[in-house]
């Protein structure tokens, strides 16, 4: 910040010209507030220490207090108590990208980089890594992980007028963390939770201060570490997902959904056909699952055990799949439809009962996804903070602080970052296309040939009883969740590390009758995350997905590895370039492929192969802060009749 001082000396110079009548005046004042002193407080919004009574902005005050009646061992639960605050990132649900774990605030839900999250005044190094892999918001908004909760004193959550002091990125509001400096003693709490019977959570907190040179200087260190568990719906059980007696009550009393628009006045609320109570069951209930409007849906169009169709037409929910009912969106044509219950192996699926929607249906046979959801995900962090100030005088201190903080977080993945193998993302051909006029290419489905070498004698079997005999290919349709290590999709961990220094000097003066403050100093703060995540070598996969009986050996292997003309198929893509799964790398030399069994979910004999084609990958961020600031402020002289100046 760059300090106009010639402005305020020639205001300094302007007040002293000033009659004595309005110096007369001012003393008395003063003499009749004698009686009744109302402390200054810092407030954020402004440069000038003010009574909160007299502000014109709303701001809401939550003392350290707080946090330790309640337990709280983060910065961000107190915040998210309070109307108008969220967060963008949590750990709730499925995280992506560089800011899992990140604890983001957010005012009015209108982006991270709108809302100004300060410490002490001051602006802090942002955590969120702007960029093509940032999941949520965007610039360098403040993880509140590293604010030590156990050094609170209060916050102060201005969620208007900010954008004039600090600028636009406070448009939706600031939040101030102001610390304690100033501590004596030692204090240590450890705390463990019970996340209902899923998950423990443990969490241990140090602070040690004292003072030292005969009182003039003070020194407070204090360290946290925190462990959170990762937690999965199919953990949470019937509390969560109940497929049986349902997961939404309505309540028998209530004829219809109302809204309150003017006060002492209800409207009638029409919900979306998707929220339609008609949809629960006989005795009005909702279970958990697609909008949260229907009974456990399953995603029988893309099953991880491998759905076989005839065309690759997959719609299971659509009773006119190309206008012929023995192909019912994917049955062949005894009417059945059919997965892989073990590898290779076929076998009839109950697809469920279909409500509309073409590619879910409630009840089937096959595995259920919604379970690998991640309900929580997993956390863990460790703080070390550290204040020292020093009175030079009685009107002078030198003051500085450091945080460090490490955090590591994991998400196991769902089926929402996993690959799909569907005709949808084919190409549109006019010799496949349904009773809509809807047409596709079944290339993007996996083929499987009658002759396939990994079919049992069974599954030929019944593909002969349907009429399929030797040089006959169908589709098979599949969610590719077992790709991933976790066998939930493509799940990833996040490592981030925070340093910032904070060093200056306060402190207060006269000049010319007048009492002024002032604060001058330097920050610099670095934040670097790093995001690992597994990924497919596509044009690997799809070399491994390309087997056939070698001839030099009798055995099922990559026709990569025997055909010196081998030339890499596109099929199970949703690209010919593979740049879905990560663009087209070398297969590397003849011999190096394992052939790769798509018939059955996790098949334990892809092991190989899931090597030849799979990989880790990381990527990561860093910002750099370095700040300079110096500040003036007090009370303007009675001339100018408007208060206090910063």
């Amino acid at each position: 910040m760059k300090i106009d001082f010639k402005l305020i000396m020639s205001l300094l110079i302007l007040a002293s010209l000033t009659s004595f009548q309005a110096t007369a005046q001012e003393v008395e004042v003063e003499e009749e507030d004698e009686d009744e002193v109302v402390e200054e407080v810092v407030v954020t919004g402004s440069r000038i220490a003010r009574d909160p009574n007299e502000l014109a902005q709303p701001i809401t005050i939550i003392s350290g207090e707080e946090y330790r009646n309640r337990g709280y061992t983060n910065a961000a639960q107190a915040l998210t108590d309070l109307p108008g605050v969220g967060t963008v990132n949590s750990l709730s649900g499925d995280q992506s990208g560089l800011s899992a774990g990140q604890q983001i605030a957010a005012n009015f839900d209108l982006g991270s980089d709108r809302t100004l999250t300060l410490v002490n005044g001051r602006r802090f190094v942002g955590s969120q890594v702007p960029g093509s892999f940032v999941s949520a918001g965007s610039g360098n908004a403040v993880d509140l992980n590293n604010i030590p909760a156990a050094l609170i004193d209060r916050v102060e959550v201005l969620p208007v007028g900010g954008a004039a002091v600090y600028g636009a990125d406070a448009i939706a509001g600031v939040i101030n963390f102001i610390l304690k400096d100033d501590f004596e003693g030692a204090e240590f709490n450890i705390n463990q939770y019970d996340y209902a019977g899923m998950e423990t959570d443990s969490q241990m907190n140090f602070t040690v201060g004292g003072n030292f040179a005969g009182g003039k200087g003070n020194v407070v260190l204090n360290a946290q570490f925190e462990s959170i568990g990762q937690v999965f719906y199919d953990q949470a059980n019937d509390r969560l997902y109940n497929c049986e007696s349902g997961f939404f009550f309505r309540n028998p009393a209530d004829t219809g959904q109302q809204m309150y628009a003017v006060a002492g006045t209800v409207y009638p609320l029409t919900l979306p056909e998707s929220w339609h109570f008609g949809k629960a069951n006989a005795q009005g209930q909702r279970a958990f699952g697609d909008n949260g409007g229907n009974l456990c849906p399953t995603l029988v169009s893309n099953p991880v055990e491998g759905l076989l169709t005839v065309y690759g037409y997959n719609e299971v929910g659509d009773p006119n799949c190309f206008g012929i009912p023995n192909y019912w969106c994917g049955a062949l044509p005894d009417g059945n439809f059919y997965t892989f219950d073990a590898p290779g192996n076929l076998a009839i699926m109950d697809p469920g009962v279909p409500y509309g929607r073409y590619y879910y249906t409630r009840g089937s046979s096959i595995y259920d996804i919604q379970k690998n959801r991640v309900l929580r995900s997993g956390f863990e962090r460790r703080n070390l903070t550290g204040f020292l100030n020093y009175d030079l005088n009685d009107s002078n201190r030198f003051y500085m602080d450091f945080f460090t903080n490490d955090y590591f977080a994991e998400d196991d993945g769902s089926s929402s970052s996993a690959h799909y193998s569907d005709y949808w993302f084919g190409y549109a051909d006019s010799d496949n296309c349904n009773a809509g006029g809807n047409c596709y290419s079944p290339l993007a489905s996996i083929p499987i040939s009658f002759d396939d070498p990994f079919l049992t004698p069974n599954s030929r079997a019944i593909l002969q009883a349907n009429g399929f005999g030797t040089g006959d290919t169908l589709y098979m349709q599949r969610l590719w969740v077992d790709l991933a290590p976790t066998l939930r999709g493509d799940g990833f961990d996040n490592e981030s590390n925070v340093q910032f220094y904070t060093t200056g000097f306060e402190g207060e003066f006269s000049l010319m009758g007048l009492d002024l403050e002032y604060d001058t100093g330097f920050s610099w703060g670095e934040t670097r995350v790093i995001s690992n995540e597994p990924f497919v070598v596509a044009a690997r996969w799809a070399a491994a997905l390309d087997y056939g009986i070698n001839p030099n050996t009798g055995q099922i292997d990559c026709k990569f590895n025997y055909d010196p003309d081998y030339q890499l198929p596109a099929t199970g893509l949703q690209d010919s370039d593979y740049s879905t799964l990560g663009g087209g790398v070398g297969l590397g030399s003849p011999g190096d492929c394992a052939p790769f069994n798509p018939m059955g979910f996790n098949n334990p004999d892809n092991a190989a192969a899931k090597d030849y084609f799979t990989g880790n990958t990381s990527y990561g961020g860093t910002i750099n802060q370095q700040s300079y600031w110096g500040q003036v402020s007090g009370q303007l002289p009675a001339f100018f009749q408007s208060g206090n100046f910063g």
